[in-house]
């Protein structure tokens, strides 16, 4: 069984946040994720991919409803919604090496498992068949999307904040 003096469960801001710290004071920790990939929420299917879909929806609207007398007639650009998504991921992809792979390979002491964790002892985690113990251990997991009880939600397609990242039409 691996030792470390802290256990991060999750891969998000907050775990970074909780691996930098303890890179900081010299301790030796393993962030264990699964899921979505490293950068969590915002990263991956939250603020950053979001707002760059929102960007490109006001380049869009804005050349076809000017606001000044003289552009009256405006113009009506092309929309190609798979440059936009193809560009959103290359986006993503980038953010994250940048800012959370490349980072976690430059922090002394931490290491990364990537599998699913589950508890086996108060101290004690399980992840991608292994145990690994310590005497703190954080649970940095994020948060996940529920259907809002409305009647009708379960015949319709309705989509998240992760499957709307996802369209490809």
């Amino acid at each position: 069984m691996e030792q470390y003096d802290l256990l991060i469960i999750g891969g998000g801001a907050a775990a970074f946040a909780a691996a930098t710290k303890a890179s900081d004071l010299g301790k030796k920790a393993l962030m264990i994720n699964e899921g979505l990939p490293l950068g969590g929420t915002c990263v991956n299917v939250g603020c950053m991919p979001s707002k760059r879909l929102l960007t490109v929806g006001d380049d869009f609207y804005y050349p076809q409803h000017p606001r000044f007398e003289a552009l009256k007639e405006g113009h009506s650009p092309r929309f190609d919604f798979a440059a936009a998504m193809r560009e959103k991921n290359e986006m993503v992809a980038q953010a994250r090496q940048t800012n959370y792979i490349n980072v976690l390979q430059h922090l002394d002491g931490v290491s990364l498992v990537e599998a699913k964790a589950r508890f086996v002892a108060p101290n004690q985690v399980e992840a991608g068949g292994k145990v690994y113990e310590a005497d703190k251990i954080i649970i940095a997991t994020g948060s996940s999307t529920k259907p809002l009880p409305v009647p009708g939600m379960d015949k319709v397609r309705w989509l998240n904040n992760v499957t709307a990242m996802e369209l490809q039409e």
